[in-house]
């Protein structure tokens, strides 16, 4: 019985090895086409290094939660990882031994070569009236743990006399204050700005608090040694 139905089946669909070939060729062409995309995808998958959230945790309440910073995890190199760790807690170590203070970041550069953190600090003095705000940055070389500073992205002078004026055209900029940026000028950048972080009293009088000045990027790549952006 059953060869008598397979023997209808063949008689009406004969078999064709054309077809058969034809079939796997077609295959053929979408399994490549796939793994094309693929690897198409893979290309442009972001690779970043892991990074956790620390809290410090103290018996004075104050504090509790406050004071937030990053440290790396998972690195391969362990002793790479703790150098790179402790730049970040060495940098904003005075604000969180401050009498109470408040410390957030944000990771605005994280491409797996680089890590950048931009701290926002807010601190309260023993007997001061009036809290502080003031701003930190660092930018990291994964690879070497260094720090990199703003005048190992640009360091010919004319262009950071070009910068600096443009700094001066900011409104909030004093020049009676402001004497021109030095190799420890705190900055971080997204894809349109470079913010430039100043303290109290460097740029304008300690009244009006720390300040943010940014200015295009696109004003200013081209003047760059170092391409990170």
């Amino acid at each position: 019985i059953i060869g008598f139905f397979l023997g209808i089946y063949f008689y009406y669909y004969p078999f064709n090895e054309s077809d058969t070939k034809e079939n796997e060729e077609k295959n053929k062409i979408k399994v490549e086409k796939e793994t094309v995309v693929k690897n198409e995808k893979e290309k442009y998958i972001p690779r970043y290094i892991p990074v956790k959230t620390q809290r410090i945790i103290t018996d004075d309440l104050s504090k509790s939660d406050k004071i937030n910073y990053p440290q790396i995890i998972d690195l391969d190199d362990i002793t790479l990882m703790k150098k790179i760790n402790n730049l970040i807690i060495n940098e904003i170590k005075d604000d969180m031994d401050s009498f109470n203070s408040s410390i957030t970041y944000k990771i605005y550069l994280n491409d797996f070569n680089h890590l950048g953190i931009y701290f926002d600090i807010f601190t309260y003095s023993a007997g001061a009236a009036r809290g502080v705000q003031s701003f930190k940055s660092l930018l990291l070389d994964i690879k070497t743990g260094n720090r990199i500073k703003f005048f190992d992205l640009i360091n010919n002078q004319e262009d950071i006399k070009k910068i600096n004026n443009l700094i001066l055209k900011d409104e909030q900029v004093d020049k009676d204050f402001f004497k021109g940026i030095d190799e420890n000028v705190n900055f971080y950048f997204d894809k349109e700005k470079m913010y430039f972080l100043f303290d109290r009293n460097e740029v304008a009088a300690g009244i009006y608090g720390s300040i943010i000045v940014d200015i295009p990027l696109n004003k200013i790549t081209s003047w760059f040694s170092k391409s990170i952006i």
